[in-house]
Order: structure tokens, then C-alpha cells, then sequence
């Protein structure tokens, strides 16, 4: 709920009521800032840089607070109260934008007249504190009472005056919504009568017993690019924050570039909070060289009005940059290198970034964002005519360089010098580039994925070799699949492998929305409604996103768009054509058993899979309704109805098997790309990198050391996995890997995945195939085992375990499979003792244990036992290997394990 009224007008009394009656949490704007800044937040600290210079705190970040408050248990489970908040139609928006929609509006209505009487007759006893009031709550006669200044009545008009303009905006934002219900109540009627019309509206909304939601849940009419209107997607989360106390943070070395207005300065809050790195600015880093001999130099070209060069510039950079605070937690450059030449300097010195994060933002958008920009001349303070807009009573002005043309001016330059810099690191650092309009959140995240993804190692050689097509046609590429097809991850991998702009209509929708552009606000209107955008609403969104620089220089690649037959006309009309078309073909029952299987934890919002990602015991979980398989089939019929893959004329078809693991897919995809990827992508090597001794077989040299290999050797008990292991680890040089080291490593050091493993183990249960291939996966993202190879010994031990690896795109290179007669097993487990003194293993036939020692045979190495276990084994290892055989990229071979650990270790390395 949302109360809204004039000072004085009884907001405090019926807060205090519907929390009785209902039990809903009570959230008044200061309370919750004050309680952030007592946190120490992210949002709460932001908050207090505007308190302490005297500003007010911007909506936007208000609104953060608030979305981080609600999304607290006690929201979640009791439903909120809203006091105070939102006063002006700015802020009605953007709460709309990031999803928070209330089931009830309450507006308390009491005439100006009455509210200056109840403001104007108040006293204030200086020496108490005490409030009284001349008529309602006389003072005692022997109490000397003041009038506070801002409570005579012309103050009171002005304010009322404001209140009545912001309110009426305030409560036309949520007239008209489905989801939420307006009531107007008569301030003047007494408490009890305005309790009892709020508890009518609340009976009639049919949820008196229930909590009030935070989030009404989207219906299926509003279709995939409705759902994320209505849910808001949460800040960094509880989780993550966990790992940054408790996990070591890798040492991050970035450099973030953007346009003006682009985000940086947000992104630069947030990748602080998220890795701990140095935020560094040029302009700082030169204040703070103040004193020393570089500033000195530095400070004498600034007084003779001339730019500090370069290499001084990269000397003081330099020198902050051997400070412990940066070597220990890593470093993120914001606004330099700002031309090709600083950043020659910056390598000519040693200086090489982990990854170069670039916004991509249209510059119609940043001309927007800057030109809006007013500024009250009195107090400093910023505004913004659309995000931000000023009291009616303040002054602003705009500055003389926010204009158009000057704007666009600055952004042409931009565009040479960012292009020319990210090319002289291009090679040598990881390049992530980011589509600027999106959430700041979402933002983050995909920076945080891009910087996951291991930087290949600038070979001349390998790019000589590749065999990609050479071409210098710019992609423009479209990506169609059924929901949950995979269409999202491939996305992923083609932006940060190719460079390409990613355009997704959701995005754009939120974007204009959240912006209150013109199309987001027409966009809104049917969504509210239950009604699919109108074609020539999104068609407009996409077809602008495409034609812009940045699109035209690096190509675009479109998700899920077009849909229709008109949105392929609207397409060929603006003459935005693509040169290839891929569509990830997936069966329908593949896709019900993706979607159906989901889970929500509603008091977190994390998502689960019954089946490949289960949630921990304990754990509370939700379908969404529009997850359900006869709303999954419907969405299914209309994607198979208006499938648009063949409509444009002259443009390349590819379609590709969506069943298959996610490194497949990606290498399907390469060989059919119309450039060369800007990294060299990540792909399984040759036969011939892998097996050298197929060329010369006395070769000893290691293939690991051209391309790491991805081992997994499969076998019976007492098969000799063992033996050929420390063969392998002693040959190849790879990291040597068991499922339950990996485990108890993972539990040791506390990592998430390990604190969710310990929890299953703790009340006996078996720890699910999904969070073991995250332990495993994990492991694997390790530099030794990118830098050396792996092999996995005892996973996967199923198909379900198998399958569930491919999933996740972890793909062996070579399968070995040890066959031991079973016979031959048993003759090697049964005939093992041990001696209980000291723990050592003996065997009767092959190692006997000395005369005066006493040994016994455990439990379960007897032959009735072993040959259980056996037949267990032999079900599951034909499955894993059935997974794994006709792989292209997967070599699976059979060793006799009866000739010997020489004979065996001889046919893996050939």
C-alpha cells in the first residue's frame, strides 16, 4: 500500500491502524535512509554524499533504497506500508520502472482551510519538546510555548500548494492499472470511518487475509516481454555480498571508458563494491601528486595553460599504481587512456589492464540525458527536466556546453579517440563491451561475466592459423530459438567473442520506459492493459537502436527479433537487413521440461530447477504460474506460427541443434560467422594438438603446452585409475582432480557452492549432480587448470551427472574408459587388508602383509558386495559414455586394463 495526504492530514494515524489491522511493514523515506546510512550500504552511502553537502537525494536513489528495503523478509512475507513516498510524478515513475507496483493507493483528502488550522495552531514547548496545540491540546498555563516558523499560514499555502500539483501526478501514474486500485477518502469523516473505507478496498481486492504483495506477478497474456516489468530484479545479492566478506577477491587490473553522461561514474560505485579495486581518476590522481616532484612538473603546465603530457601524466599513474592499496586489491582507471597515445604509453611502461570495459550508449540518448541538465545557480545543486525536474519555485539554468550541438561535437571526438584506444589494447587485454542502456545492475552483472571468461593469449602463430573466414563484412546478425533455448548464453558469448551490439527488444522497452521516452510511455499502456506492444512500437525502438554508430561500426545482433511478418517488412522498408540468420532449434517437450522444471524461492528470488539445479533441503519454492506446461505450449504455437527464419530474401540460414552442450553450439555458430572474432573464442584444439604422438610416437612433449587438455578417465574399482593418473598428471602436466577432493575444498574454503554442498551432507543426503558440476566448474575457471589442463577422476559418475556437465559447457577433449574383467576385480578387492594399528593396506596374492602383523578384510570387500558394486558401475559407465561418444570435440577410447600401467599409459598418449 501507498499512502498519500497534506501535512497534518492523518497519514500518521492511519499508519499506525493498517499496521494493527494488517500487519503490514510501515516504511516512512527517511527512516529508511537513515537506516541505510547506519548500514553502511552501497545506496546508503551514496545517499549520504548528497545529506552531508546539503542536497536533496536524488529519485533515483531513493528509489534503490526502497527497493532494497522491500525486497527484506519481513516485506516479503508481511506485505508494506508506503508513507511519504512517492511525492512527485518522477518518482511515481521510476518506482514503476523498476517494478515496484502497489495494490492500493490511499489519498486522504482534507480541505487547505482545515490543514492551516491544524498546522497553524501548533506550540512547541522549547524546554520539553513538547507539541501542543492552541484548540485540540492547550499547554498547561504555566508552559511558555513558541510558534515554529515554517507553521504560519502562508508557508502552509505554498506547501499545500506543492502538495496538490505533485499529488495529482503522483496518483494519475497509478490510475488506470489493473494491478492497483485508487481510493480517495474524506480526511474529514474521523479515523475510524477512514480505517474502516480502507478495509472495504482491501476486502474488495480479495486479499484481506494475505499479505499484501510487493510485486504483482505478470500474467501470461503480457508474454516474454512484459515478465520483467512487473518483477524487479534485485541489487547484488545477499549471497554475493557474503562471498566479497568471506572469499578472497581476485586482484582486478580495468579500465572503464564510456561517453559523457554514459554511466561510468556508476559503474565505477559498483565495481568498488563488488571487487574492492582503487577507483582512480586522472583528475585525482594529479590533485593527489600535489607536493611531490611529479605534481610539481605537472602543476607547472597547468598554471602556463598548457595540457600535462602524456608520459607525465602516465608517470604519476604509474606511480599511484605501486602503492600497497592497489597491489593488494587491484585498480580501476576511470578516464584515462583518453587518446591512442596514452595509452601507447601506458604498454610502453608496463602498464596492461585485465579487461578494457567500454558503454556502449546511442548518442541520441546521451544528448538527452546531458541537454536535460539544469542547474540552480543559488545552491549548486543539479537537475533534470525529465529524470530529476526542479520545485517549481527554484530558478535553473542550463549550461552553456549542455547544448546539442556542442554535445554531439564531443562525442564525435569521443568515438575516434575510444576506438583508436581500445584497439592498441586489443590482444593484450580482455575488450567488454556493454550495452549502456541497460539496468545499472545488469550492467554490472554482465561485467562480472565477461571478466569470468579466461583471456586467450596473444599468439601470432594461432592467428595465422585460425581458420575462420577473413572478411571485413560487418555482422548483422539475427539469433531466433523458442523460449528457453539457449538463445540468451549464445548472445553472451557472440558479443564478447565478435564485439557485436547487443539489441533485445525487453531491453530497449525497459530502457524507454525507465527514461520516460514517448514510446516507453505509449509502450506501458498496453502492457498495463494485459496486451502484447503494438509491432510498430518496437519495430521503432530496434530500428533507432540499429542505425546508430555504434551498431553500423560493429555490427548488431538482434534476440528474438523479428517475431512477426510485419516486423520483417517494417525491417526491410528502413533497409536493416540481416547477413545471417541463426535459429537454435529445440523439440517442445525439451523446452516444457526446461521451463516447467523452475523454481523461485519468493522470499530471495532465486531461481532453481527441480531437476538441474535443485534448491537446498529446506528451502521454500514457488512455480511462476506462466511456467506451468499449458502456458509454456500456448507460448510454444505462437513462436512455431510466426516463425520469421526464412522471411528475409538473400540472407543466410543456420539452423542448429540447441540440444547440444553450450562450447557446440558456440563452435556451430563460429563456422558460419561472416567475420573474424575480435578474441579468438575458445575452442576445442585439433586432433593433432591433442594427440602429438600420432605424428611421431616417440614425442614426449607435452600437448598441454600448445593446448590444455580436458581429461576424464572412467573405471571399475581397483581398475587402476589411480596408477594411470599419476602417469598422466607426471606426461601431460595437467591438475589431477577428484570429485570428493574438490568438495571438501570447496567446503573448506567457505565458498558458496561449498556452503550449499555442507548443507546436504550435514542432514545426510546425497549433494545434487548441479552443485557438484558448480563445484567442479568452479575448479575449472582456476588458473592452474586453464594454464595446464585437467582430469577429472570419479565424475561423471551417471548420465544424469554427464549430461548435466554438458550443460554447462564443460566438454572433455579425451574420454578413457579402463576395462577390468569383473572376475579379475574381485580377485584384486577381496584379496585387500588391512592392518588396523597403523591404517596400511596390504593384499593377500600381490603385496602380503610380514608374518607377526594383524591384518583383517573390511566389510564390504567381499565378493557379494564388489559384484554389486560392479553391476552398478557398469549401468552408469555405459550411459556416461554413451553421453560423451559422437561429440566431434570428445574422443573416447577403451583400454584393455589387463596388459599393464605401461601398455595402458602408451595407448592414452597415442
Amino acid at each position: 500500500m501507498i499512502i498519500c495526504g497534506p501535512p497534518a492530514g492523518g497519514k500518521g494515524t492511519q499508519c499506525e491502524r493498517l499496521v494493527d489491522l494488517f500487519g503490514v511493514v510501515h516504511l516512512s523515506t527517511g527512516d529508511m535512509l537513515r537506516a541505510a546510512i547506519h548500514a553502511n550500504s552501497d545506496v546508503g552511502r551514496q545517499a549520504k554524499r548528497f545529506m552531508d553537502v546539503g542536497e536533496l537525494v536524488p529519485d533515483s536513489l531513493i528509489v534503490d533504497v526502497i527497493l532494497d528495503r522491500l525486497t527484506q523478509p519481513d516485506c516479503l512475507e508481511r506485505g508494506w506500508l508506503l508513507d511519504g513516498f512517492p511525492r512527485t510524478q518522477g518518482q511515481a515513475q521510476a518506482m514503476l520502472a523498476t517494478g515496484i507496483v502497489p495494490d492500493l493507493v490511499v489519498v486522504l483528502d482534507v480541505p487547505d482551510d482545515e490543514v492551516v488550522s491544524r498546522i497553524a495552531g501548533r506550540r512547541v514547548d522549547l524546554a520539553t519538546g513538547k507539541t501542543y496545540h492552541v484548540t485540540f491540546n492547550p499547554p498547561p498555563p504555566d508552559v511558555e510555548v513558541v510558534q515554529r516558523s515554517d507553521d504560519n499560514e502562508e508557508t502552509i499555502r505554498v506547501r499545500l500548494a506543492t502538495y496538490h500539483t505533485h499529488c495529482d501526478a503522483v496518483v494519475e501514474s497509478f490510475e488506470g492499472r489493473e494491478s492497483t486500485t485508487v481510493i480517495h477518502i474524506d480526511g474529514m469523516r474521523g479515523k475510524e470511518a477512514a480505517t474502516e473505507t480502507i478495509q472495504s478496498a482491501v476486502t474488495t481486492l480479495r486479499v484481506a487475509a494475505l499479505p499484501l504483495k510487493p510485486v504483482k506477478a505478470a500474467t501470461k497474456s503480457k508474454l516474454t516481454a512484459a515478465k520483467s516489468f512487473k518483477v524487479a530484479k534485485p541489487q547484488i545479492s545477499f549471497k554475493q555480498h557474503r562471498e566479497l566478506v568471506q572469499k578472497p577477491r581476485a586482484v582486478r587490473k580495468l579500465v572503464i571508458c564510456g561517453p559523457p553522461a554514459g554511466g561510468k561514474g556508476t559503474q565505477c560505485d559498483l565495481l568498488v563494491q563488488r571487487y574492492g579495486v582503487v577507483h582512480l581518476s586522472t583528475g585525482d590522481l594529479l590533485r593527489a601528486a600535489a607536493g611531490t616532484a611529479l605534481g610539481t612538473q605537472a602543476k607547472a603546465y597547468m598554471e602556463a595553460g598548457q595540457l600535462v603530457p602524456d608520459a607525465l601524466i602516465v608517470d604519476v599513474i604509474l606511480d599511484r599504481l605501486q602503492e600497497p592499496d592497489c597491489l593488494e586489491r587491484g585498480w580501476l582507471l576511470d578516464g584515462f587512456p583518453r587518446t591512442q597515445a596514452q595509452a601507447e604509453v601506458m604498454l610502453a611502461r608496463g602498464i596492461v589492464p585485465d579487461a578494457i570495459l567500454v558503454l556502449d550508449v546511442p548518442d541520441d540518448d546521451v544528448v538527452a540525458r546531458i541537454a536535460g541538465r539544469r542547474v540552480d545557480l543559488v545552491t549548486g545543486r543539479t537537475y533534470h527536466m525529465t529524470f530529476n525536474p526542479p520545485p517549481l519555485d527554484v530558478a535553473v539554468v542550463q549550461r552553456s556546453d549542455d547544448n546539442d550541438e556542442t554535445i554531439r561535437v564531443r562525442l564525435a571526438t569521443y568515438h575516434t579517440h575510444c576506438d583508436a584506444v581500445v584497439e592498441s589494447f586489443r590482444g593484450r587485454s580482455k575488450i567488454i563491451r556493454l550495452n549502456g542502456l541497460l539496468p545499472k545492475f545488469t550492467i554490472v552483472e554482465n561485467i562480472h561475466d565477461g571478466l569470468a571468461v579466461p583471456t586467450p593469449a596473444a599468439s601470432p602463430t594461432k592467428s595465422r592459423k585460425t581458420v575462420l573466414p577473413t572478411t571485413s563484412v560487418v555482422p548483422q546478425v539475427v539469433v531466433l530459438g523458442p523460449p528457453a533455448a539457449g538463445k540468451g548464453t549464445q548472445c553472451e558469448r557472440l558479443v564478447r567473442e565478435y564485439g557485436l551490439v547487443h539489441v533485445c527488444a525487453g531491453d530497449l522497452l525497459r530502457a524507454a520506459i525507465q527514461a520516460g521516452a514517448p514510446l516507453g510511455m505509449r509502450a506501458i499502456k498496453y502492457l498495463d492493459a494485459g496486451e502484447l506492444v503494438p509491432d510498430e512500437i518496437i519495430d521503432a525502438l530496434v530500428l533507432d537502436r540499429l542505425v546508430q554508430p555504434d551498431c553500423k561500426r560493429h555490427g548488431w545482433l538482434l534476440d528474438g527479433i523479428p517475431r512477426t511478418q510485419a516486423q520483417v517488412d517494417a525491417m526491410v522498408q528502413r533497409d536493416v537487413v540481416p547477413n545471417l540468420v541463426i535459429v537454435l532449434d529445440i523439440p517442445d517437450d525439451d523446452v516444457v521440461r526446461r521451463v516447467a522444471g523452475r523454481r523461485v524461492d519468493p522470499a530471495t528470488g532465486t531461481t532453481y530447477h527441480v531437476e538441474f539445479a535443485p534448491p537446498p533441503p529446506g528451502t521454500v519454492v514457488e512455480q511462476r504460474p506462466d511456467d506451468s506446461e499449458e502456458m509454456i505450449r500456448v507460448e510454444l504455437e505462437m513462436y512455431r506460427t510466426h516463425n520469421t527464419a526464412a522471411a528475409f530474401a538473400d540472407t543466410k540460414v543456420v539452423t542448429v541443434d540447441g540440444t547440444q552442450a553450450i562450447d557446440a553450439i558456440a563452435r556451430k555458430i563460429a563456422q558460419v560467422m561472416p567475420c573474424m572474432p575480435k578474441s579468438p573464442p575458445k575452442k576445442a584444439p585439433p586432433p593433432t594438438q591433442r594427440h602429438p604422438a600420432r605424428e611421431t610416437k616417440k614425442s614426449t612433449v607435452a600437448p598441454a603446452k600448445k593446448a590444455p587438455l580436458k581429461m576424464i578417465i572412467c573405471g571399475p574399482p581397483a581398475g587402476g585409475k589411480g596408477t594411470q593418473c599419476e602417469r598422466l598428471v607426471d606426461l601431460f602436466g595437467v591438475v589431477h582432480l577428484s570429485t570428493g577432493d574438490m568438495l571438501r575444498a570447496a567446503i573448506h574454503a567457505n565458498s558458496d557452492v561449498g556452503r550449499q554442498a555442507k548443507r546436504f551432507m550435514d542432514v545426510g543426503e546425497l549433494v545434487p549432480d548441479s552443485l557438484i558440476v558448480d563445484v567442479i566448474l568452479d575448479r575449472l575457471t582456476q588458473p592452474d587448470c586453464l594454464e595446464r589442463g585437467w582430469l577429472l577422476d570419479g565424475f561423471p559418475r551417471t548420465q544424469g551427472q554427464a549430461q548435466a556437465m554438458l550443460a554447462t559447457g564443460i566438454v572433455p577433449d579425451l574420454v578413457v574408459v579402463l576395462d577390468v574383467p569383473d572376475d579379475e576385480v574381485v580377485s584384486r578387492i577381496a584379496g585387500r587388508r588391512v592392518d588396523l594399528a597403523t591404517g596400511k593396506t596390504y593384499h593377500v596374492t600381490f603385496n602380503p602383509p610380514p608374518p607377526d602383523v594383524e591384518v583383517v578384510q573390511r566389510s564390504d570387500d567381499n565378493e557379494e558386495t564388489i559384484r554389486v558394486r560392479l553391476a552398478t558401475y557398469h549401468t552408469h559407465c555405459d550411459a556416461v559414455v554413451e553421453s560423451f561418444e559422437g561429440r566431434e570435440s570428445t574422443t573416447v577410447i577403451h583400454i584393455d586394463g589387463m596388459r599393464g600401467k605401461e601398455a595402458a599409459t602408451e595407448t592414452i598418449q597415442s
